[in-house]
């Protein structure tokens, strides 16, 4: 099965659009790798491609710039402080999430932090 028709199965493209509509004020992001959360190794396709999908269609907002995929997969596994990535890929926002997968039922969660001149780190 494709990983397209997989995201379709699972309604994971409504999330992402609803992320999408909910972010059309942000100006600079990266899209770190989602977490695999779940207990069966084998679905880190899903977190991997959840991410790609999302940098994907963040990317099609003209008024976005969305930092590169290799960019921000090279954060894949390592403990680095947002606020350094941040800084190292000159972006005002990082979005970064885990996946969860129980049986046929999948967690999603995600969070966009906002790095902000005035006050060295916070988030939403």
């Amino acid at each position: 099965m494709s990983f397209y028709r997989e995201l379709k199965r699972r309604n994971v493209t409504r999330v992402a659009i609803l992320y999408i509509v909910a972010s059309w004020l942000l100006l600079q992001i990266a899209v770190l790798p989602f977490v695999n959360r779940s207990s069966d190794k084998e679905q880190e396709y899903f977190s991997d491609g959840l991410s790609e999908e999302l940098l994907n269609l963040l990317s099609r907002i003209p008024e976005l710039r969305v930092a590169a995929r290799t960019s921000s997969f090279s954060y894949k596994n390592k403990d680095v402080k947002v606020a350094q990535i941040g800084t190292e890929l000159n972006v005002t926002h990082v979005l970064e999430g885990s996946v969860r997968k129980s049986g046929n039922r999948v967690r999603i969660t995600a969070q966009r932090s906002v790095l902000n001149k005035s006050d060295p780190f916070f988030t939403l």
